[in-house]
């Protein structure tokens, strides 16, 4: 009886207090291991858009830079965290370039000229091994409620 008790009581406050999110659906491409543990700290640092907004947005990035278009703001922004003595202190520099209009436009042809949106995720690549032997890219697109995030 006290387990079937705590077993309503359980899904009860889930129900209640359970944090579901129905603004946006990951796309079947999607990659979110490498986000959630490691990314999201980063996203958060740099003020940049949560997928989780209300927001459409178009995120290209690589280890230390993240270029970023949105109705809201278009910007590059790349950062280095300060390390002393082989230690990271915690403070983080921060180097944020608004784009023009004809940058975005620029970008936005080059992205459809080149099919970025249609590169396959490492993970629907037959044999792919990951590894950390070069320059890893992250491709981010929100569309609605589409969220596509590529490694």
């Amino acid at each position: 009886m006290k387990s079937t008790l705590l077993i309503i009581f359980y899904f009860f406050t889930l129900s209640i207090f359970g944090q579901s999110n129905n603004r946006y659906e990951l796309t079947k491409d999607s990659d979110t291991l490498h986000y959630f543990k490691y990314e999201r700290p980063i996203i958060e640092k740099l003020n940049l858009i949560k997928p989780e907004e209300n927001k459409n947005f178009f995120r290209f990035s690589s280890d230390k830079y993240y270029l970023e278009l949105s109705d809201d703001s278009n910007k590059y922004i790349f950062y280095a965290d300060e390390v002393w003595d082989g230690k990271r202190t915690g403070d983080v520099y921060i180097k944020q370039i608004d784009l023009t209009n004809r940058q975005v436009e620029e970008i936005k042809k080059l992205t459809d000229s080149l099919k970025i949106n249609e590169i396959p995720s490492d993970n629907q690549i037959k044999n792919w091994t990951f590894g950390y032997d070069g320059i890893t890219y992250k491709i981010e697109n929100k569309n609605n409620s589409n969220f596509s995030r590529k490694i």
